[in-house]
């Protein structure tokens, strides 16, 4: 785990994961090239953990389920926010850990 980041905030590394994992699968439920970048450089740093979890996520043999359920749940939160800011254009996003939309102008 690097230092100074709780357990808490690590959990958004497994979402981060399979968010890459999904994005690099065959057939992905959403794309988010972001996350692979990310996890990528997070690998470095990672594999020097002796933590389980870091182990895994490194590794990329986090349970399919998990991921395609992740992958489906940040592709519902997209959706309500590519709808929302259709109907109201000068709203904010303020979701943006939730969702893999790439940044609205």
């Amino acid at each position: 785990m690097p230092t100074g980041i709780g357990d808490i905030s690590a959990t958004s590394f497994l979402t981060l994961y399979c968010h890459a994992i999904e994005t690099r699968s065959d057939n992905p439920i959403l794309s988010d090239p972001e996350s692979v970048e990310i996890a990528t450089e997070l690998n470095k740093t990672l594999s020097l953990s002796g933590n389980a979890l870091d182990r895994i996520l490194v590794s990329g043999t986090l349970d399919k389920r998990l991921v395609v359920h992740i992958a489906i749940r940040a592709k519902k939160y997209d959706d309500y926010v590519r709808d929302f800011l259709l109907r109201f254009p000068v709203a904010t996003d303020i979701l943006r850990g939730c969702t893999s939309l790439p940044p609205f102008s």
